[in-house]
Order: structure tokens, then sequence, then C-alpha cells
């Protein structure tokens, strides 16, 4: 019986042991983020910075069935989004003439809001951002503006 509870006793300790090695080596879910894994930047991070249209852009139209696409020339468009909400805008009219808007804009997920419209980012990272807003009536006449930007160093 003597051998018995020896071996009992050993068994246990050595369990204790086992389980003590065990959760010394684990992680806590309280230890402090390791400093050398580099973070992703987050939308709004990237968004900050000039961009400029490139020759991938357009502008189509929809109405009453007749749809017509008319590409943007690169650089047609330049977008400046600041940090603190602001943005301008430099472009050029359908007339030619250059133009500069200053407005304000949010972030929300995916979608940008500025000049009352809601703009949807399709990609966006360190290079290239790619934005789309439509329109759509009543009738279902449509409007898409599709701007591939690169950014400005």
């Amino acid at each position: 019986m003597k051998k018995n509870t020896t071996i009992r006793i050993a068994f246990v300790a050595a369990m204790l042991a086992l389980g003590f090695v065990a959760t010394s080596c684990t992680k806590e879910k309280n230890d402090p983020i390791d400093n050398n894994t580099p973070t992703q930047p987050t939308t709004a991070e990237l968004l900050v910075g000039t961009w400029t249209s490139n020759a991938n852009s357009y502008y189509e139209y929809c109405e009453e069935g007749n749809k017509e696409r008319y590409p943007v020339p690169a650089g047609y468009t330049t977008v400046t989004f600041r940090a603190d909400g602001t943005m301008t805008i430099n472009g050029t009219e359908e007339s030619g003439e250059p133009f500069t808007d200053e407005d304000i804009y949010t972030l929300s997920g995916d979608t940008l809001f500025f000049e009352g419209d809601m703009t949807i980012i399709c990609e966006l990272n360190e290079r290239l951002l790619v934005i789309e807003n439509r329109m759509i009536d009543d009738s279902l006449n449509y409007e898409i503006m599709h701007l591939e930007m690169d950014k400005r160093e």
C-alpha cells in the first residue's frame, strides 16, 4: 500500500510540475504588444495625401437606355485629402477651364462623403486609390464617375 501511495504522490507531483512548466511558457493576454510587429495603416491614414487621376479613369452616362463612356485623361483631376478632414479638388471643367474646390470630407468604412455625394472606395493602398460615385435617378438613368488615382510623392 505504501508503494501505491508513493507512486500516486510522484504522479501528482509530476503533473503539477508539467502544468507549471506549460503555463509559464504561454503568453498572457495582458502582455504588452510586440513593438517590432508592423501595423497596417488605416483607411484614413492611407487616404491622406495628393492623388492624381490616371488613364484608367472614366465617366459613364446612361440616359434612356443609351450608354456612353468617356475616358478621363491622366492628370485631369487632382485631389488632396488632409488628416483634418479638409480636401482640395483641382480639375478641368468640360469647357476646358481649370477649377479648384475646397471641401470637407468624412470617411465611414469604405465610403467617402463630400460635396453632398457618397463615393465608394473600391481600392486603396499606398500607391493607388480607386473611387466610384454612382448617381441613379427615378427613370433608371445613371452617371458613374470612376477615378483611378496615383499617389504623388
